[in-house]
C-alpha cells in the first residue's frame, strides 16, 4: 500500500504522462497498481479533465464522413452477398 503522498504523485504523473506503464516505470511499481490508484481518484472526481488532442485528419472530417456514407451501401451489399454465398468477409 502506497502512502497518500505517493498516491497523489502517481495520479499527477498519470495526468502528465497518460500511460499506466510509463508511470509504473517512473515510480517503480506494477502498472496494475497505477491503474487502481488512478481509477480510484477518478471515482472520487480528483482527476483533471482530459484534453482532446488535435488529429491530423480533423480538417478532413466532413470529407471522410461523406465518403463513408457514399460507400456504406456498397460495403453492405458486398458483405450481404458474401454472407449469402457462405464466404464471409
Amino acid at each position: 500500500m502506497k502512502s497518500g503522498r505517493e498516491q497523489v504523485e502517481i495520479v499527477a504523473l498519470y495526468e502528465e504522462l497518460g500511460s499506466y506503464r510509463a508511470v509504473a516505470a517512473v515510480v517503480g511499481c506494477d502498472h496494475k497498481t497505477v491503474k487502481r490508484y488512478v481509477e480510484s481518484a477518478g471515482e472520487l472526481g480528483q482527476l483533471a479533465p482530459t484534453r482532446q488532442r488535435a488529429r491530423i485528419t480533423d480538417g478532413y472530417r466532413y470529407l471522410i464522413r461523406e465518403r463513408v456514407e457514399q460507400t456504406r451501401a456498397r460495403i453492405t451489399r458486398a458483405a450481404t452477398a458474401a454472407a449469402v454465398a457462405g464466404g464471409g468477409l
